[in-house]
């Protein structure tokens, strides 16, 4: 690995790309910005959501996720192909899949231990929102020590 740094792939799971869209104008460049960092040697980080049969992890509080658990349970459901990274930027041996159970991939997921056991200290982060479908943002899960850097652009 090339000092510490690891490029976190966000939400970029075939559910969420059927549902918004764009494919073509994001992807390509994605896989792109992944190829380049696996050339680095930096350590590439998918985040997906998913959650276990019946969604125990949702709390009926929760605004974003409960809505899902009356109305779409088998869509997020660990095993179902709609939470699978995109095949077009599969992860290759080496790379890292953590599944998150929240808005943020620092809480209720293992991201923060991966990263510290592979002591990274410099995130670079890209991803697919709805309301910024396929920018780059910054993610630091206010770790201490973590410095989110904004280094790639895929928007169309």
């Amino acid at each position: 690995m090339t000092g510490r740094t690891a490029l976190l792939i966000m939400d970029v799971q075939v559910g969420v790309v059927e549902r918004f869209g764009g494919e073509e104008a994001h992807l390509g460049p994605m896989a792109t910005a992944i190829e380049a960092a696996r050339a680095r040697g930096i350590l590439v980080v998918y985040v997906r959501v998913a959650f276990r049969p019946g969604l125990p992890e949702v709390s009926r509080r929760n605004k974003t996720f409960s809505a899902l658990a009356e109305t779409a349970q088998a869509r997020f459901r660990e095993d179902d192909a709609s939470t699978r990274i995109h095949p077009a930027i599969s992860p290759e041996d080496g790379d890292i899949v953590v599944t998150k159970r929240r808005v943020s991939a620092f809480s209720g997921s293992d991201l923060d231990l991966v990263l510290r056991a592979a002591e990274i200290d410099t995130l670079r982060a890209g991803g697919y929102r709805h309301e910024r479908r396929g920018a780059l943002y910054d993610k630091g899960g206010g770790r201490p020590g973590l410095s989110p850097r904004r280094t790639l652009r895929w928007m169309p």
